[in-house]
């Protein structure tokens, strides 16, 4: 599993958008399916949950949310157990 903390490149539209990631994921090569995002806002992970992109929150309240596949308290210990 990789990790995708962020979109790196400026765009005209939100990241709620799916062009926003279309853009991301064809550019640096990525496959949704084997990749983590963090995100606390689960709007911004509905376009990449379409593609089953996996989503991590520190949120507990919003890890209930079909976007997330992760929920972490400790963010070191989450990124050791991803690495591994």
């Amino acid at each position: 599993m990789q990790l995708v903390l962020a979109l790196a490149r400026p765009y005209s539209f939100t990241q709620t958008e799916r062009a926003a990631y279309d853009s991301d994921f064809r550019h640096d090569a990525l496959t949704p399916t084997t990749r983590v995002m963090f995100e606390d806002d689960p709007r911004n992970l509905i376009a990449p949950h379409t593609w089953d992109a996996h989503g991590a929150t520190s949120q507990k309240e919003q890890s209930a949310a079909p976007q997330y596949s992760f929920y972490y308290r400790d963010l070191s210990a989450f990124l050791r157990k991803m690495k591994n």
